[in-house]
């Protein structure tokens, strides 16, 4: 089986660094890894950053043939199937129309998230890819993850019920850490749910979901590392009165390793089969698109 030649712009934290700069992470941890990880089906031959010394220590870590510091110059020189672009959010736009408007264009453009931070340029990312034929996933980890798609196939086969509310809580930064639970809240709620989300300024790490159904409560906690599931319950204290009850903690977990992998299995499967992607333009816009929104309501409080 022919492996997808692939490539990694920007040889940043999530690009290459995470492992050296956050050894307790689980791994792989950056695209770099996850390519070298999944080798039955990618070959990574090149890397790219802006800063030539940081490509050329990168691609002698990870034993990759050619760096370069110029997206264009890489294109000339080598026929890629999938590029993965992990710059910062802002000006992303021009790294991915470098790719997708070049002659040897590669097939799919592995975006990490969020898509862009400007919302006029996100949408011109999705119209550039499109006018040339490029397919586009972006890196809304948890779409790719076990736990978080079991749960999602659980919630759209009624099994607790009609979703009423989706309580969410995060802390960083409001867009380019907030895009994770914009993305949830899209890819979970309906018209019908109301929503709760609020970013708090804490100095530790908090991510935690909270779904409440008619028949059921889903308490996604630990940073998705454990997922409680409660039922009504015949109170212990009130007459005539139910109250929810632990009653399992699901077998699921995050990982994020496991979402990485995934991803490129998906990206895999989309080429061979002439597929899109799961999580695409459409998906990377939505969540950007709500993650501004909280950031512009969180100014508009603040001032």
């Amino acid at each position: 089986m022919n492996k997808h030649k692939c490539a990694v712009v920007g040889c940043g934290r999530i690009g290459a660094l995470l492992e050296v700069l956050d050894p307790k992470r689980e791994k792989p941890a950056s695209h770099a890894s996850a390519y070298k990880a999944c080798s039955e089906l990618f070959d990574l031959v090149a890397v790219c950053d802006i800063n030539e010394e940081l490509a050329k220590w990168v691609s002698e870590r990870f034993q990759v043939p050619h760096y370069f510091k110029d997206v264009k110059e890489m294109l000339d020189k080598l026929d890629l199937d999938v590029v993965s672009v992990c710059t910062p959010p802002d000006g992303r736009f021009e790294v991915i129309c470098s790719l997708a408007e070049h002659p040897k264009k590669p097939r799919l453009i592995f975006a990490e998230k969020p898509i862009e931070a400007n919302l006029y340029e996100a949408e011109a990312i999705k119209e550039v890819c499109q006018k040339n034929g490029v397919k586009l996933m972006v890196n809304h980890t948890r779409r790719f993850s076990y736990a978080f798609k079991s749960l999602w196939y659980d919630v759209n086969f009624n099994k607790f019920g009609k979703l009423l509310l989706f309580r969410g809580l995060f802390s960083g930064d409001v867009v380019s850490d907030g895009v994770h639970m914009a993305d949830l809240v899209n890819w979970f709620s309906t018209e019908e749910t109301a929503i709760s989300v609020e970013n708090v300024k804490t100095p530790y790490l908090i991510f935690e979901v909270d779904l409440i159904f008619s028949e059921a409560r889903v308490m996604i906690r630990d940073n998705g590392a454990r997922f409680e599931l409660y039922r009504p319950k015949e109170s212990k204290r009130y007459q005539y009165i139910d109250e929810l009850e632990l009653v399992e903690v699901l077998p699921y977990k995050f990982s994020f390793s496991e979402a990485m992998l995934n991803a490129l299995k998906e990206i895999d499967y989309c080429l061979r089969l002439n597929r899109e992607p799961s999580c695409g333009a459409d998906e990377g816009i939505e969540a950007l698109k709500l993650a501004l929104k909280w950031r512009e309501r969180i100014w508009k409080e603040g001032s």
